[in-house]
């Protein structure tokens, strides 16, 4: 349940409309509110949520609090690594200049999708 919240914040906070409801705690404002209400939510939903797991209540609020607001953070990370453990294998198994060409594209894709969505271009 906590996972489909925090998919739908994401998706809430950066104005994607892909037929997640919004979320209450959320609302229509620009981001950096949207980022304080969903980090409220992702604090106070799983104590609240900790009552339910009777005498381990504190391990449902650590475990809770952990997922609401680490979870994200870990994504990226992971992703970063893995982009990273990816253009080291590029450098490494193709001829310099191609690997090079390439990773200048993949950077260069990368960079045009950030704006895109940055300012509001895509749809």
């Amino acid at each position: 349940m906590s996972l489909s919240w925090a998919s739908g914040a994401f998706v809430d906070l950066i104005d994607a409309e892909i037929g997640i409801p919004n979320l209450w705690w959320m609302g229509d404002r620009p981001w950096y509110y949207e980022l304080v209400g969903g980090l409220s939510a992702a604090v106070v939903i799983p104590l609240l949520l900790a009552v339910l797991w009777g005498r381990f209540w504190i391990a449902g609020a650590v475990v809770g609090v952990s997922m609401g607001v680490l979870l994200y953070g870990t994504v990226v990370l992971l992703f970063i690594t893995g982009l990273y453990q990816l253009v080291e294998w590029v450098m490494t198994w193709m001829p310099k200049p191609v690997a090079i060409v390439l990773t200048g594209a993949a950077a260069v894709v990368a960079a045009l999708t950030a704006a895109a969505f940055s300012f509001k271009l895509w749809p």
